[in-house]
This record gives C-alpha cells, structure tokens and sequence, in this order.
C-alpha cells in the first residue's frame, strides 16, 4: 500500500460537533507529511480516523488498488501508531514493553529476542532494558516508544505529539528520533503544535477546527499564505494591521502602505495587510517593526522602543510582497494585475 487518498472526510462526534470536516488529502509512501493544529484543532482525531478508532462520518479512504479502507477492520489496515501519554505498560519492564507487538503477532521466541536487543541498541536503551517503565525519565519513555514501532515496518505510521510528554527535552529529542526518520516503502504522519518542527516537513496540512486551511509545502505557507491564518502561524515576523480601503472610479479599491499601492476586488471594503518594515530610528538600526496601539514598538540591538512619531520621523519602507486579507473571511485576496 503506497496510497491513500482521503477525499472530504468528516469525522463527527456524537453530540454533532465535527472534529474534521470535509478534508481531502492524499497519504504517499515516503513523502513526510506533518499535520500542524493547535490544541482541539482536529490532529489527533484524524490520526484516530487513519487508524480506524474512530468512524468516518461522511467521505471515503481509498488505497491505490482501490479499498475502501475506512471499512477495513484495525488490525487489517496495518497501522502502527506513536502517542502522547505513552501507551506504555507502567509496572513492566522496558524489554517486555519492546517485546510485546511482536508476541501479539507471535513472532517466535529467538527472533522476538534478536530483535528486542536491537532496538534497544539502536536508541540507547540497553542499560534500562530491565527497569520498569515507571522509573524510567520522560524522555527514555519517548525513545521506548520510537524504538517499539522500529522493531517492525508497518504500512502506515501515525506519530501523534509524542514529545509533548517530555517538553524540557523536546527539541532534542525531535532531532533524534523524529529529524533521521524515514519511511521510503511506507505512508508516514507526524502531528503536531509546534511550527519549527511542521516546517522540517516535505509537506504540511493546517488544520484549524478540524477544516483544513492550506496543505502545502512549508515554503509555499510562507511565502503564499492562503488565509490569514496561516499567515500567523509560520510568518511571525510580519506586521499586520486592519486598514480600510479606498473606492476608486473603475470600482475596484486601493489601500496604501507606507507610499505603496495596492489595487483590491470591488467587495474588499476593509482588508489586514500583512507586510515587513525595514527602517532606522536615528542612527539605530531596527530590526522589527510592530503595530502598537498608535504608535510602533521597535526592535533593536538595545532592546524595545515604544515611538509614537516613529513612522513620521524615519523613512520606514516596505520590504517584499504585500499579503491582503479579507477581514471578514480571512482569506488571501488575490490583487488585480
């Protein structure tokens, strides 16, 4: 299985809430995709979905042969998953936690053995092999995980924010266990809240609410944002600001940004320009210019600087494309040519 395609899945909870609505995307064997959402915005549902421990409400999953896999039974979709809150056995050892898959799957003693050492070789867990998990340090548990879904090679791997468990070390432990990890003959999914980590990716779906915002490459997201979302989200260092717009004769409208044109659709009456400032305050250079009530906080090598006449006294000019947004959609307006 080298493909799935889900196209308008929904996945609803009983009380009618949608936890993914109507998306469309399409699973490739060694493609690294991530699925970034911040907290209830529908990640881990879809993981569940993928998996089969929740049900599709609307929409198909469809392999490249042509099965329906959302009516696959679980273990039929040989779907291995990684978790935040472990799914450890707690009062058992780390060597019992590793062996355990492949008992289940009655995998014959010596090799079940071979294979459990190896692993632990591989992440560094020999000399804890025999301690309980319980007493085991947070970032050891993640490392346990990765090491257990390493001992087989399933179809689909689903990595859940596993490294929300061990927050301290987490961008460490993102550069070993999750940076070096590929699946070239398998479909693998990484979700996550964490930007930096959605933007290592070769593709990334933005999920807000469980409806999809963008699914691109992360250099598409930051340099063609489709909504002001995602805007937000991966391009940081961008001013922003609500501004309305000027009717003109021919009736489009225009909106100026610090002398800087921009012709806009006829029904765009008030839009959120997303734009970089590069100036100086006196001889000082600044480094970021963000919007502050009336005036402008200024970044600089001194610090911050709140100026209320800043944008009068320096000559701040806008660097690279403009971005518009709709205020009321929040979606990208496209600027007529």
């Amino acid at each position: 299985m080298r493909r799935i395609d889900l196209k308008q899945i929904t996945v609803q909870y009983l009380y009618g809430a949608k936890a993914v609505d109507s998306l469309s995307v399409t699973l490739s064997a060694g493609e690294r995709l991530a699925v970034f959402a911040e907290a209830e915005g529908g990640k881990t549902s879809l993981l569940k979905a993928i998996a089969g421990l929740l049900p599709v409400a609307s929409g198909t999953m469809t392999t490249e042969e042509g099965v329906d896999f959302a009516r696959l039974p679980v273990r039929a979709r040989d779907v291995q998953m990684i978790y935040h809150g472990e799914g450890l056995f707690l009062r058992r050892s780390a060597r019992a936690n590793l062996a355990y898959p492949l008992k289940v799957r009655k995998v014959k003693r010596a090799a079940r053995l071979q294979a459990v050492e190896e692993g632990a070789k591989n992440f560094g867990l020999i000399p804890i092999l025999n301690d309980p998990v319980k007493l085991l340090f947070e970032d050891d548990r993640v490392r346990l995980q990765f090491a257990r879904a390493s001992l087989r090679q399933g179809a689909v791997l689903l990595i859940d924010d596993p490294l929300r468990d061990a927050p301290r070390e987490r961008s460490a432990l993102f550069e070993e266990l999750v940076v070096p990890l590929k699946r070239p003959d398998g479909i693998m999914v990484y979700a996550t809240d964490n930007r930096e980590e959605a933007l290592t990716f070769d593709r990334v779906v933005v999920l807000r609410y469980g409806a999809a915002e963008q699914i691109a490459t992360p250099a598409e997201l930051r340099e063609n944002p489709a909504t002001l979302y995602v805007d937000r989200m991966f391009n940081r260092h961008r001013n922003r600001r609500p501004t309305d717009t000027v009717l003109q004769p021919d009736g489009t409208r225009m909106v100026e940004i610090c002398g800087r044109r921009l012709l806009l659709p006829a029904d765009a009456a008030r839009v959120i320009c997303s734009y970089v400032l590069e100036a100086t305050e006196g001889e000082m250079p600044v480094t970021g210019v963000f919007p502050c009530g009336a005036g402008w906080l200024l970044e600089t090598e001194e610090g911050l600087v709140l100026s209320d006449t800043f944008k009068t006294r320096t000559g701040a000019e806008v660097q690279g494309e403009i971005f518009c947004f709709s205020e009321e959609s929040e979606k990208r307006l496209t600027i007529p040519t």
